[in-house]
């Protein structure tokens, strides 16, 4: 797994770009464009977990649109990080609505009057 940029932040930790190759897929894609969360203290990994939980359930239900989970790794040593691995999703709601401003001035469609 090759971790790229940072991607965001928030109350779980931090995310980050990766590109993950799986080998022992047969007929699987060779890279995955994924997202890699970290998360550091206790009250982060709870959080991390239930959504790992989440997600699980939502893919198990056949829903679509949703990322895939490649896995939940925790570093046991010394009270080290946990790591969600998932599918890139995506750019975020927060980049999105950044992309629509400029300046601070949000772009928005003026609507056409039909006469």
């Amino acid at each position: 797994m090759e971790i790229f940029n940072k991607a965001g932040h928030g109350a779980i930790g931090i995310a980050h770009r990766a590109h993950v190759r799986l080998l022992s897929e047969p007929g699987s894609p060779d890279t995955w464009e994924a997202i890699v969360k970290f998360a550091f203290s206790e009250k982060q990994q709870r959080a991390l977990m239930h959504e790992y939980s989440i997600y699980k359930r939502l893919s198990s239900s056949g829903i679509t649109g949703v990322p895939s989970i490649l896995g939940l790794y925790e570093d046991t040593m010394a009270n080290g990080p946990m790591a969600l691995v998932m599918s890139y999703g995506g750019d975020s709601i927060r980049d999105i609505y950044q992309l629509s401003t400029y300046h601070g001035v949000e772009q928005v469609e003026v609507p056409k009057y039909i006469r």
